[in-house]
């Protein structure tokens, strides 16, 4: 595919720590989120926060993110939110680089 944007892990990170710091409204140090940092025991976001984190994802990379899809190990962990990215990712015939 000519033309097509490669999207990295760290591309998809930062998504996800831009999203968690404004949706918080605190200002956490972006550097000390991690791919191992639980986005809803440390770092504040509820139930509606996630449903918003997974909207974002899906507008920002062009996916489609189904609710048999989320549940809280998908969701809680931002390496385990990476990872379905990416599954979606390659779906749509994306290619997703490290």
């Amino acid at each position: 595919m000519t033309g097509t944007k490669k999207i990295t892990r760290g591309k998809i990170l930062l998504t996800i720590k831009e999203f968690i710091e404004m949706w918080v409204n605190e200002n956490n140090n972006l550097a000390s989120i991690t791919e191992n940092s639980d986005v809803i025991k440390n770092l504040g976001l509820d139930s509606i926060g996630v449903l918003y984190l997974i909207m974002s994802l899906e507008r920002t990379f062009n996916i489609n993110i189904q609710n048999d899809d989320i549940n809280y190990k998908t969701v809680a962990v931002i390496e385990n939110l990476i990872s379905l990215v990416e599954s979606k990712l390659n779906e749509n015939h994306q290619s997703v680089e490290n």
